[in-house]
């Protein structure tokens, strides 16, 4: 599991040209601006609270409020800084080692867009009186603020608790936080495919049944939702069950179009990009190229390839600058969020090495 904030230490510090109060902290691959009265030294144990957390409404947050206490990527005298930086001291006395997760002590929580609420917009349907006497303004602010709330009082979408523990969810490593594994990776073959900002879902069979899920639940077949659409329009049960016959298999992918994050790729109605086939009882996946062939195949798309066979050095800003470009789906010609990174064919599908390089330009874009 991804720590939000772990112990760590300041590697370097470097001084930012015609900055007087702020000077730059290098964490692992990670830097950050931080304010120069905090004394921060070459070799100081800090807490690194990393991007996407959100930090309790506490006092010492107050300069988060505005974004609603959100750690981000910013960018301060030409800079990018990635994460916020703590002294140790912010913490209850104890002994504390590098890597341990302070994650909880602190009250951090992960940022994550709805993707349940934001992939099952039917809303409004068969409860007639919420269109009859409220204001589609009032919805729109109850369902942007409130849409754990809001889905509940509004619509009638039923979300199954619970994701499948057989199978793993989709979370890659920031390659930020593996320096010592890109120093082992490096110059071996590495597929890089496109990471796509949509919605992430899950497609399965097991013991004949077939089931839908979002990132973190089990999806009820007849509930409106975009999950289930796509399946539909795209017959995807009936693809699966004809290829892979009477096999437990998963597959999983990103869910884009319309209604979905903004729906940067310009997508007529949804669409569905398979990245990962896991074989369940084998507890294996099958390799990028495998996946694209067996997608194209079955009549489904697959993430785009955008690096075949690509040998990988250890410099992490290296491979950071590769993550940038426009992204090839739909021909939209935005930046690309980024790259997933995949040993090219592992010689043992048990045990995957992958993370995840996101592109500055595109956090800086849309952040």
């Amino acid at each position: 599991m991804r720590k939000l904030a772990s112990i760590q230490e300041i590697i370097d510090i470097k001084s930012i040209e015609n900055a007087d109060a702020i000077e730059l902290a290098i964490i692992n691959g990670w830097q950050c601006v931080v304010n120069k009265n905090d004394n921060f030294k070459v070799g100081d144990k800090i807490v690194m609270v990393e991007i996407d957390s959100i930090l309790p409404p506490a006092p010492e947050f107050e300069f988060l409020k505005d974004r609603k206490y959100r750690v981000r990527t910013i960018k301060l005298r030409g800079q990018i800084s990635q994460g916020l930086v703590l002294p140790i001291s912010y913490l209850p006395k104890g002994n504390y080692n590098i890597d341990d997760d302070v994650t909880e002590i602190i009250g951090i929580t992960k940022y994550e867009p709805d993707e349940d609420n934001d992939a099952n917009k039917k809303v409004i349907t068969n409860k007639k009186w919420v269109k009859k006497y409220i204001p589609d303004v009032v919805l729109s602010f109850m369902f942007s603020h409130f849409p754990k709330l809001s889905k509940k009082l509004f619509t009638n979408t039923v979300i199954k608790k619970g994701f499948p523990d057989f199978i793993y969810k989709t979370d890659e490593e920031r390659i930020q936080n593996l320096k010592n594994l890109i120093n082992e990776v490096a110059g071996m073959k590495f597929v890089g495919t496109e990471k796509i900002d949509g919605s992430s879902e899950t497609i399965y069979l097991k013991d004949n049944k077939f089931y839908v899920c979002s990132r973190n639940n089990h999806i009820d077949k007849d509930d409106g939702s975009k999950y289930w659409q796509v399946v539909k329009e795209q017959d995807i049960e009936s693809k699966i069950r004809k290829y892979f016959k009477n096999r437990n298999i998963a597959l999983q992918g990103e869910l884009c179009g319309e209604g979905i994050q903004g729906n940067k790729y310009k997508i007529k109605g949804i669409d569905i990009y398979i990245f990962d086939i896991f074989d369940i009882d084998k507890q294996e996946y099958y390799n990028q190229y495998e996946v694209e062939r067996i997608t194209k195949e079955i009549g489904l798309k697959s993430v785009p390839i955008i690096y075949r066979d690509f040998v990988l050095s250890n410099n992490i800003n290296e491979i950071l600058k590769l993550a940038e470009g426009k992204s090839v789906v739909n021909n939209s010609n935005i930046e690309r969020e980024g790259i997933v990174w995949r040993l090219a064919v592992p010689e043992n599908n048990k045990v995957r090495i992958s993370f995840k390089s996101i592109s500055n330009k595109f956090l800086l874009k849309n952040e």
